[in-house]
């Protein structure tokens, strides 16, 4: 799931590069959205990816390239393949991420069971 992250990161700041530097024109967040939709039917990796984890990136990048405009950061660089990583559960109390206290174990959708250490009690989701 995470390298499904980083390719998504990629893809999509590539597609920004390549579409500014060829044809001088902008995209948005919505538009890459209306990408990643497509592009889950077709590329598996990002298949496994949970829908709204992949949205959480490309808001990500939106607003990375936002605080480049208003100079604050630097351009948005492009991930390496590493050991670590992160991806993103927005809406987790939905169903997406269940915590197993006891088990020490945490279900994500589209991962399964991880083992988790708690470093702090876990107040009960709403559903």
């Amino acid at each position: 799931m995470v390298e499904a992250g980083r390719q998504l990161w990629n893809d999509a700041l590539a597609h920004r590069k390549w579409l500014w530097e060829e044809k001088r024109l902008s995209t948005s967040y919505r538009q890459q959205c209306w990408i990643l939709t497509a592009e889950r039917k077709t590329n598996l990796l990002l298949g496994e990816l949970y829908s709204q984890a992949g949205q959480e990136i490309l808001h990500r990048l939106d607003r990375a390239f936002e605080a480049f405009f208003e100079h604050r950061a630097g351009y948005p660089r492009f991930k390496r393949f590493s050991q670590s990583g992160s991806f993103t559960y927005p809406q987790a109390y939905k169903g997406s991420a269940k915590p197993d206290m006891v088990r020490r174990r945490l279900f994500l959708s589209k991962v399964g069971n991880v083992k988790t250490v708690f470093h702090r009690e876990v107040r009960p989701l709403r559903n």
